[in-house]
């Protein structure tokens, strides 16, 4: 009797006990849907009315507003992943609703936003930013400008088969703006900018090649008066020109000899005076590209050379740069190569050689008396 009397006490309890357990830790509300953007009533149509033209335009100026006030990490983004999908009148939307507001903008905007805009427009691979890309050109900032030739570098293709005053437009620009470049990196971006050969199509070869002549023309002058910057870049210059050389009419090879003698000189002195000096084990990084890039220069500039002027005997600064006394030696093989470039530029490229020039003399080691 007392053992059913517990029993039905302990289910009694049990019966008051579970509805109050529950109360005490309800099931976990299902997660709140993402917000659906606007963009999604309007992606997959096949038209778009005026109404969702303004509601795609609406959306890109808020995330354009964003980037530009710089708090527009997640608004990039998303400006980014709206091409993904979508209907062919959705993407046209919004492609041309992003060029129309970031156009006047990028200028005013600071140098992250501003590059981040500018790239934008070049990942759109779309025609219609050319013209926006050409002015970014002509931007004061370097991020800015390099990504403008990034732009164009990627609408190549699409240009040189647009043809015309594009084509022209596009070439011009690249022009001016590399006769005044100061960045390396923004320099060997406007050179493949202008390689349209590796595109598959040049429209028109010479404007190409005029292009690229006074281009390199321009900067052999600053070369000249010992003023140039970025020239890590002009490698990529000298091997796009040997691409074209067989377009080049005498007056056209004999320019370009002369913008080859202007900057073998002033690299060769350079590598004289200083990066001779510079060890891989000790010296600084930026001291050791330049160095490297001074021998890749110097060794394509002698090349091309070599293969433009064919001497019987032709020098070698490429050879002088090794071993002992390279500081003495290469400006003898500078002045070896003057003496063949004179005829032909009607200018002296010589250098003053000195003995100061050679390597100190190794003192043999004094004996020690015991």
């Amino acid at each position: 009797m007392r053992t059913g009397l517990r029993v039905a006490a302990l289910l009694l309890v049990a019966s008051f006990a579970a509805p109050r357990s529950a109360a005490q830790a309800p099931p976990d509300p299902p997660p709140a849907a993402a917000p659906a953007s606007p963009l999604d009533a309007v992606r997959a149509k096949t038209v778009l009315s005026d109404d969702d033209r303004t509601v795609v335009k609406s959306w890109v100026a808020e995330r354009v507003d964003a980037v530009v006030g710089g708090s527009g990490g997640e608004a990039f983004g998303q400006l980014r992943a709206a091409l993904t999908g979508g209907s062919p009148a959705f993407r046209e939307a919004l492609v041309a609703a992003e060029i129309e507001l970031i156009r006047p903008v990028i200028g005013a905007a600071p140098l992250a936003p501003g590059a981040q805009l500018v790239t934008l427009l070049a990942n759109l691979d779309d025609l219609r930013t050319a013209d926006v890309l050409i002015e970014s050109l002509r931007d004061s900032r370097a991020a800015v400008r390099t990504a403008a030739a990034v732009g164009l570098t990627t609408l190549r293709k699409k240009i040189a088969t647009e043809g015309g005053p594009l084509f022209g437009r596009a070439v011009e620009a690249l022009r001016e703006a590399g006769k005044k470049e100061t960045s390396g990196e923004t320099l060997k971006a406007i050179y493949r900018a202008l390689n349209y050969a590796e595109a598959g199509n040049v429209p028109d070869p010479a404007l190409q090649v005029s292009a690229l002549l006074d281009l390199l023309g321009a900067r052999s002058e600053q070369y000249g008066r010992s003023e140039i910057k970025g020239e890590s870049a002009d490698l990529a210059g000298l091997k796009l020109a040997a691409g074209l050389r067989a377009r080049f009419n005498d007056e056209q090879r004999n320019r370009y000899v002369l913008a080859l003698a202007r900057i073998l000189r002033y690299t060769v002195l350079r590598f004289s005076s200083e990066l001779h000096k510079v060890q891989d084990r000790i010296a600084a990084p930026v001291a050791i590209a330049d160095r490297n890039n001074a021998e890749l220069l110097i060794s394509e500039v002698e090349a091309q050379l070599v293969d433009i002027l064919k001497p019987t005997a032709a020098p070698s600064i490429r050879d002088a740069m090794k071993g002992k006394d390279r500081a003495f030696n290469v400006k003898l093989e500078l002045n070896r190569w003057a003496d063949l470039l004179e005829p032909v530029t009607g200018q002296k490229f010589h250098a003053e050689v000195s003995s100061a020039d050679k390597d100190p003399e190794e003192k043999a080691p004094e004996d020690k008396q015991p």
